[in-house]
């Protein structure tokens, strides 16, 4: 009975000493594996990463430089659409400017050219689309969006123009586009008659009550260097949406055929 248990000692002793050479020699036997043929595929957690240096990349088409480095060049920037010509529109309404129209800058301040585009929206809208009947009360316009880009100033005491045309229409909404051009007289008051020294370049009485001082002849201002006609001081879109006068939303019906047919007249491409 005792050699039994000396026995059973003596081979869980051998046991117990063995396990950590046998274990030893399992993570050598790994790390002295030979690697994987480069045809067999490869575990996603087994990958291992690359140490060969990187490959430059090819620059994407389009996509702005900014390498300072490399021979001084500069940083690619985008370029700024012209503004647009009078050609590009279809209505025009000539305004003279008003002394308080100025700033501190001595130009017009930017409020101004909204001013001026609400004008001659709805000079429009009052004088060129059809009076609906008194049982059917004219749809209410409102502004929902408005942008304006400024490419140069204008001043008072110069004429300007303002440019309307309509680039889509919706159900119950217009698109407008709209411009605002530096203008110039064509002729003085006095008839194109040199002004003396005792007249004044305005109206005379007689102007005044015969009606010849209204629609005074004004023309886009012209470039001296080039003869061409210059280009918008200030230009950008309105979107009327025209609602119920009481609901205050959208005409379910949309706008009517007398509507929409005088803002058609006015659709040129943008």
């Amino acid at each position: 009975m005792l050699a039994t248990r000396t026995c059973f000692r003596l081979a869980m002793t051998h046991a117990n000493s063995s396990a950590p050479r046998q274990r030893l020699a399992l993570v050598s036997s790994h790390f002295d594996a030979p690697a994987p043929p480069a045809s067999s595929a490869t575990a996603p957690h087994q990958q291992t990463r690359s140490h060969s240096p990187a490959r430059a990349s090819a620059p994407v088409k389009g996509a702005a430089h900014n390498d300072s480095s490399s021979n001084g060049n500069r940083a690619l920037r985008p370029t700024r659409p012209l503004a647009p010509r009078a050609d590009e529109f279809r209505f025009f309404l000539p305004f003279q400017t008003r002394w308080a129209d100025n700033d501190q800058y001595s130009h017009a301040n930017n409020v101004v050219y909204s001013l001026y585009f609400d004008s001659i929206t709805n000079y429009y809208l009052i004088n060129h689309v059809p009076r609906p009947s008194p049982s059917s009360p004219a749809p209410l316009g409102l502004i929902v969006s408005s942008s304006t880009a400024y490419a140069s100033s204008v001043a008072y005491p110069s004429p300007v123009i303002a440019a309307l045309a309509v680039s889509s229409l919706g159900k119950s909404s217009v698109t407008w586009r709209v411009a605002l051009f530096e203008g110039e007289y064509a002729e003085l008051a006095t008839g194109g008659k040199d002004a003396s020294a005792g007249e004044l370049a305005g109206f005379g009485l007689e102007s005044v009550l015969g009606g010849q001082g209204v629609g005074r002849p004004v023309r886009v201002k012209r470039d001296f260097q080039t003869g061409e006609q210059a280009r918008a001081a200030a230009y950008g879109e309105m979107v009327h949406v025209f609602v119920d006068p009481e609901s205050r939303r959208p005409l379910p019906e949309g706008m009517g055929d007398d509507l929409r047919q005088a803002l058609d007249k006015l659709r040129a491409e943008a």
